[in-house]
């Protein structure tokens, strides 16, 4: 174990070193929404400067874990997710594109009430993934380009 870091930590970014895509994609996408979330409510007076003390503790643990996320993407062919600053990619941002398009654009209802049940279960999910592939989008981003 990492010194400074606890078993409970340590056990969370085991688990995510082993999910696969999909699971990852999902992580990745709520933890983003949470932190907007948080902080847009204390900008805008809802959570007090006090509590968002508490709350900026626990946005940094889930941005590791965001960040521990998004550099397993390599186990599916995104070869540099994150700069060395662990600023997004380009090939990053296509393939978050490409999921997050089919999660909010592409499922049913139906087909999304089916794959929480799943995810809560912790059943796999792996078949539940949009179709073609997220390298096409990068391709015609390049092609694009002047």
């Amino acid at each position: 174990m990492a010194e400074g870091t606890s078993k409970k930590t340590e056990d969370k970014l085991s688990e995510i070193d082993s999910m696969g895509e999909s699971m990852l994609y999902f992580l990745v996408d709520s933890i983003g929404g949470f932190s907007w979330r948080m902080r847009h409510d204390h900008a805008h007076g809802r959570i007090s400067d006090e509590d968002m003390k508490g709350i900026e503790k626990d946005l940094e643990r889930l941005h590791g874990e965001q960040v521990r996320a998004i550099r397993n993407l390599t186990r599916f062919g995104i070869a540099k997710p994150l700069t060395d600053d662990d600023e997004p990619t380009d090939e990053y941002r296509a393939w978050y594109k490409w999921w997050n398009h089919w999660h909010h654009n592409d499922l049913t209802n139906e087909q999304w009430d089916e794959l929480n049940h799943k995810i809560s279960a912790k059943e796999d999910i792996s078949s539940y993934r949009p179709s073609g592939d997220w390298r096409d989008a990068l391709k015609r981003k390049v092609e694009e380009r002047p």
